[in-house]
């Protein structure tokens, strides 16, 4: 097997906070002419499954000037490969703890699988960590289980893994992680600028407004702003969801208080007063 330069970046974001929409906006940054983008979810550990369906795994090149998913296509091994990690609900700190037997899993799956014809080990990586207003992002889940949906996340992991990136973001100043507040982002051309410089990307906003497949688009929208996702309403959407008995649970109690301050602190750090929750 023919070992090449490989890089990698993983995106970890809670279930609902913009995760699809980074990752999108990330790849066609990544300057390269082969992606492989895994995309999977996680609770309390990173489990990944060899036995996984491969339909998890996506394949991407440049055909023409774009950037496009390609299917039933192996990679040609002699191009360097950009392994794509989309991980949602993951813990920062089980990230941490479990990343050599994790990458010990995907090596497996890499090399016993013939349509990932390359091998994967950590050169280069970047760790991307998605924080979102949590009232939003409480409010795009009760919105996904009003649709008739299981909660992508209970409530009390929702919190918790809030709480966590908050500590992280604030305290801990984990020089492996590149935090991205996610209603920043959608606002503001210059703070994606300053992202793209941090992870080393050739910014663009090629897919600012892409809503892929993946993901089922929007909780309240789906995929109906499709090629205009500036249009969406994604920094109101507790103000959707306030009458609903389950969001008004979250926002009276003692929790909701809690992650409201937690995030006007963000707020007053970043001095973007236009997104503190009033």
């Amino acid at each position: 097997m023919i070992i090449m330069e490989n890089k990698n970046i993983f995106v970890l974001g809670i279930r609902r906070s913009g995760n699809h929409a980074i990752a999108s906006w990330v790849r066609p940054q990544l300057n390269h002419n082969v992606i492989r983008y895994f995309n999977d979810h996680y609770y309390n550990t990173l489990s990944f499954d060899i036995n996984t369906s491969s339909k998890r795994v996506y394949q991407y090149k440049y055909i023409g000037n774009k950037m496009k998913v390609i299917d039933n296509e192996k990679i040609d091994i002699n191009k360097t490969i950009y392994n794509f990690f989309g991980l949602e609900n993951q813990s920062l700190s089980l990230f941490n703890e479990n990343y050599d037997k994790w990458k010990k899993n995907i090596n497996i799956k890499i090399e016993t699988d013939e349509n990932l014809n390359c091998k994967f080990f950590d050169n280069d990586n970047k760790q991307i960590v998605i924080i979102r207003n949590p009232w939003n992002n409480m409010a795009s889940e009760i919105q996904w289980y009003y649709n008739g949906r299981n909660y992508n996340v209970p409530q009390n992991k929702l919190i918790e893994l809030w709480n966590e990136y908050y500590d992280y973001f604030i305290n801990k100043k984990d020089d492996k992680f590149v935090f991205i507040i996610y209603d920043k982002w959608f606002i503001d051309e210059e703070y994606r600028k300053s992202i793209s410089e941090k992870i080393g990307l050739s910014f663009s906003d090629e897919n600012l407004n892409l809503i892929e497949k993946t993901g089922n688009g929007s909780s309240f929208t789906k995929r109906l702003y499709d090629g205009h996702a500036q249009q969406m309403n994604v920094l109101n959407r507790y103000e959707e969801t306030k009458n609903y008995p389950d969001m008004q649970m979250f926002i009276n109690s003692d929790d909701g208080k809690e992650l409201k301050e937690k995030w006007n602190h963000i707020c007053d750090l970043e001095k973007i007063e236009k997104l503190k929750i009033k």
